[in-house]
């Protein structure tokens, strides 16, 4: 019954109407609660951290892989161009089947189209359609004249030590991260990711949060954690 009473999924009202006839529970319902407290520790929720602009500002654009979709007889790749303002979380989105740069420069203007018109700045992710030059990997590279700056941004979510949260451990924040960010590469297929090697050599996982046109330079806010092996 205790295994019972501490489960989350089952609501104090039925739990109150079961102990009544089968248990002799003779206390009001009121002070049952206060009760079912102590087995019921209240769920620490991490904060939320949410990123908006002015409106007419920016708008952040970028390919979502869908996975395969039947399409007549054959399955293909479905894609979808989402794009999303900086003040408001209501996306507008097209679906394709390739991302070729026609494909792209027919989708974007239509979800900005959908959006209310265009922004100020739009940020797409690095995108090869908007991009000048690519990497030896076949990454697109910076735009001319745009460089990119990365900084490391704490995350409340990752303290100094791991840490056991209501849903399993919660891997520790790294001793530098700045210094690991510096010196990190990307994860292959994951435009978003980044790893790197904390001070005390041990793997650091970045994950971008934030890209901002500065005018002059790309601004690139990402946070990490050292991930609990």
């Amino acid at each position: 019954m205790c295994r019972e009473l501490a489960s989350p999924s089952l609501r104090g009202t039925d739990l109150y109407a079961e102990l009544r006839p089968g248990y002799g529970y003779q206390s009001s319902y009121p002070a049952f609660p206060r009760q079912l407290q102590v087995l019921r520790p209240a769920v620490v929720r991490d904060p939320e951290i949410r990123f908006e602009t002015a409106p007419g500002a920016q708008t952040q654009a970028d390919w979502a892989h869908l996975g395969g979709w039947p399409l007549g007889a054959e399955t293909v790749e479905l894609s979808a161009m989402v794009a999303i303002l900086g003040c408001s979380p209501a996306p507008a989105f097209r679906f394709a089947t390739d991302q070729p740069r026609p494909t792209t420069l027919a989708c974007l203007p239509r979800c900005l189209d959908d959006l209310g018109g265009v922004t100020r700045e739009v940020l797409t992710d690095r995108d090869p359609t908007f991009g000048i030059g690519q990497t030896a990997e076949g990454h697109p590279g910076p735009r001319v004249g745009r460089p990119l700056q990365h900084i490391y941004e704490p995350s409340p979510k990752h303290g100094p030590f791991l840490r056991r949260g209501p849903r399993g451990p919660i891997s520790r924040a790294p001793r530098d991260g700045q210094g690991a960010l510096d010196n990190s590469e990307p994860v292959p297929g994951k435009e978003r990711q980044r790893v790197g090697i904390d001070a005390d050599g041990n793997e650091v996982v970045f994950r971008l949060t934030l890209r901002q046109d500065r005018g002059d330079y790309v601004l690139e806010i990402w946070h990490g954690c050292v991930p609990d092996r």
